[in-house]
């Protein structure tokens, strides 16, 4: 008899947005798709002489983007779209929680939330939900589920707390180095084992 062990999945999360906005997103996918993407995006990096990738650089052909890249439409276009390419092609739902700072104040008038759940924590905690919403409407919740975030965000003391109250879990923090994520996961990890 073939016992399989079913794959985990994990759901990589990290904020961004500009002031008065605070955004947290996140794509789930399993151990298994996330080693290959990591591979796949690795080697388009490589390919094209970049160590990392962030679109605000990309967009404004700054950072690794400033030579070479500004003023050629076709390999910007091309690169891109390998991208683009290798992302659908692993991930297998994307998730995002967006909140306006003037929302957010007025509703704080309301229900004092300041000291439990000020924006990064209230957007990471719906991207959670989102998830796990996600996870059982696909059947899947006889899947495990890490969560993974960015660490280094404010209030992820708040983030982890409603986790771990809501959902029965502690998100794993870990430091947003330029490289692929699951060779930065902790041992301890579904997928660092």
């Amino acid at each position: 008899m073939l016992i399989v062990k079913p794959d985990p999945l994990l759901l990589y999360c990290d904020r961004s947005g500009q002031p008065p906005y605070t955004a947290v997103a996140g794509a789930i996918s399993s151990v298994s798709k996330w080693r290959s993407f990591d591979a796949q995006w690795s080697q388009a990096l490589g390919d094209n002489g970049i160590e990392y990738f962030h679109m605000t650089e990309f967009a404004q052909s700054r950072g690794q983007f400033a030579v070479g890249w500004k003023d050629d439409e076709r390999r910007r276009r091309e690169f891109l779209l390998r991208l683009a390419q290798i992302f659908v092609a692993h991930v297998l739902y994307v998730v995002g929680a967006c909140v306006k700072q003037q929302d957010w104040d007025a509703a704080n008038e309301t229900y004092e939330m300041s000291e439990n759940l000020q924006p990064y924590a209230l957007c990471g905690l719906t991207c959670v939900e989102i998830a796990d919403d996600w996870r059982k409407a696909q059947k899947l919740d006889y899947l495990s589920m890490e969560y993974i975030f960015e660490d280094g965000d404010q209030h992820k003391a708040q983030l982890r707390t409603w986790c771990e109250k809501e959902h029965g879990t502690d998100p794993i923090f870990q430091k947003g180095e330029h490289k692929p994520a699951t060779q930065r996961l902790p041992s301890n990890t579904l997928a660092g084992r």
